[in-house]
Parts: structure tokens; sequence; C-alpha cells
């Protein structure tokens, strides 16, 4: 099927694959083919209309099959690629070697199959992939603004398998001229985030929902993005016109204290939050909050790049999650 009108979405079931689907189908300009392992739409049934999710195609394959990830490639000729299929920091902690076949083999995966579909038409599809925060040291490794550039220590496993894929990435460009752009978000937040470590700003507002006690597993500092705004970057950097090169942008949101996020929240849920405990525990999150966008702007020529103010993403978070309770169509299965 060929087609410039074609947009491939790896893990795009998942949080903020889910939020693309919704933005590209809205704007009715583009085919959008999601890729994920297995039928899952309980997060785009949060977001998007029933009627919206049938103008969706969806593949149901394992992203470490390279074989059948690259005949879905050379299928669809697709226009670019947003991949954002990976496992999160707690799985790739207790299963490393099945965080290393999705996260890394994964990737390679997609840049392989980008390769061959360049070699056989001729046609350069970008690859916009998800990085993140994690690829950087502990805080006490910068002093001041953190640049793309900056040194990276991982701590995790998480980290040290997006750390490879920007390696990847920057070899498919030196050696094949396979353009891509990597975002590195730190917490994004919304409807539909349910996993990972910096999950606990959105699952905080889904307890309250549910009148339920809740405990932040962490304190002090952190940078927040509201997923609409990281969905539209992917989006955005997707249609930059003749892309080169191999990128990796920081992305700096907004900076707060947990506690910041915590009084917003009760400045917006007054009643409910007095109806319950909130505690926050834990140590910091152990990376830096203080990030140069400056690889950001100069592809996208924007500047500053648009952020939703945390206290207007948390009452646009919290309206969809009080109309799916009030539809019954809230689980709590993450909390």
């Amino acid at each position: 099927m060929q087609s410039n009108n074609n947009i491939l979405i790896t893990g795009g079931q998942g949080f903020i694959g889910s939020w693309i689907c919704r933005i590209l189908v809205r704007e009715n300009n583009f085919k959008v083919i999601v890729v994920d392992v297995k039928p899952d739409y309980h997060i785009l049934e949060q977001i998007m209309e029933p009627e919206e999710i049938k103008k969706i195609d969806f593949s149901f394959i394992d992203i470490t099959n390279t074989a059948d990830f690259k005949e879905l490639v050379l299928k669809y000729e697709p226009k670019f690629i947003i991949h954002l299929a990976g496992l999160q920091i707690p799985t790739c902690k207790a299963n490393p070697i099945l965080g290393a076949n999705v996260n890394v083999l994964g990737t390679i995966n997609v840049f392989e199959s980008v390769k061959e579909l360049k070699e056989r038409t001729s046609r350069v599809c970008p690859v916009i992939y998800a990085s993140s925060v994690a690829v950087n040291g502990p805080s006490e490794d910068y002093q001041g603004v953190v640049t793309a550039q900056d040194h990276q220590r991982p701590m995790t496993m998480y980290g040290v398998y997006k750390l490879a894929n920007e390696g990847t990435a920057r070899v498919y460009w030196n050696d094949h001229k396979i353009p891509s752009v990597a975002l590195r978000p730190y917490t994004v937040y919304g409807v539909g985030r349910e996993f990972g470590l910096t999950s606990s700003p959105t699952k905080l507002l889904k307890s309250i929902i549910f009148g339920q006690n809740y405990t932040i597993p962490f304190q002090g500092r952190l940078n927040v993005n509201y997923v609409e705004d990281i969905a539209n970057l992917f989006i955005d950097l997707g249609r930059v016109n003749q892309l080169q090169g191999a990128h990796v942008c920081n992305i700096k949101g907004d900076s707060l204290d947990i506690k910041d996020w915590v009084s917003m929240v009760k400045q917006i849920l007054p009643t409910l939050t007095n109806k319950i405990e909130i505690q926050i525990q834990g140590s910091p999150l152990p990376f830096p909050d203080e990030f140069s966008e400056e690889v950001l702007e100069e592809i996208l020529q924007t500047k500053p790049i648009k952020t939703t103010p945390p206290l207007e993403g948390i009452k646009k978070t919290v309206a969809i999650f009080q109309t799916l309770y009030q539809q019954n169509k809230l689980s709590k299965s993450d909390l």
C-alpha cells in the first residue's frame, strides 16, 4: 500500500501512542497504522470515540520479529514512523533480557526495516522515537542546565537501553542516511498514564476520583509535560521537511516540586482531597531537572516549545477522568 499519508506508530495502544492516534485521526489528513504485540484498546477507548478507533489500521506483531516488522514497513511505506514500543523501568529491572529484546532489538528492527525500504524504493522514512531523561546520570553529576550533548551515565537498565538506541540511530544516519529524532521526556502525565516510575502524578488524580488514599513514592523536584503536548511534538517532528541527521532532544517542560503538584490538585479538587490522605514518601528521583531545549527549538524553528501549564493540564485530565467515572468506564486496576 503506497501512500505518503501513512503514519506507522509502534506501541500505538500505549499512553503517548493513543494520544498521537487521537490527534492524527481527528486531523483526518493521515492513515494511522498502529503496531502492537496484541489487542488492548483500553487507553484508546478512554480518549477516543468508537468510530474514531475504527479508522485506525491495527497490526499485531512482535516488534522483536525482524521479518514481520520489515514486511509491515514494506507494505505501508510510511511517510514517517513514530517508535514508542518499549518496556518501562520496573519491567526492565525485573527482566533485563526481555527489556533488551524489546527496547534495543526492537529499535534496531525499526531502523533496519527503514533501511530496506530506502534500498528498495528510494523512499526516506524518518524515525521519531522515544528516548528518556533516564539516559542521564544522577542529578549530582550536573551543574546548571543540562544540554542534549552533556555526558550520560544512566543508572537503570531502562536508561542504558535508551542510550543504546540513541547510538543505534546515530550509526544508521552515518552509515545509511536514515534521519531520526529522539525525544527525552521526563514525567508525562494525563489520561492513560498507568505504568512507570513517574506515573504517580497521574495516578494521584485517579485515586482522588475513586476516593482512595494515595502515596507518591518519591519526593523533590521533577519536570512535567501534559501528554497532548508531547504527542504533538512527535507528530510535528515527523512533519519536518527533508529532515537530516540523527538528533537527540531534551524536553524541559515545567519544573516543580511534587509538593507543588499536590497543592495544585488540592486547589482544583478541594472537596474530594479533603476526604482522603495524600502522602509523599521515598527518595528524590535520580535525574536532573533543568534542561536545555535548544536542539528541539532549532529543528522545529519554534521558541519556546509550547507547554500546557500544569494547572491547566491537571484540570483537563481530571475532567476526562470524571466523565469516565460517571460513565462507569474508569478502571482502577493500575492503582
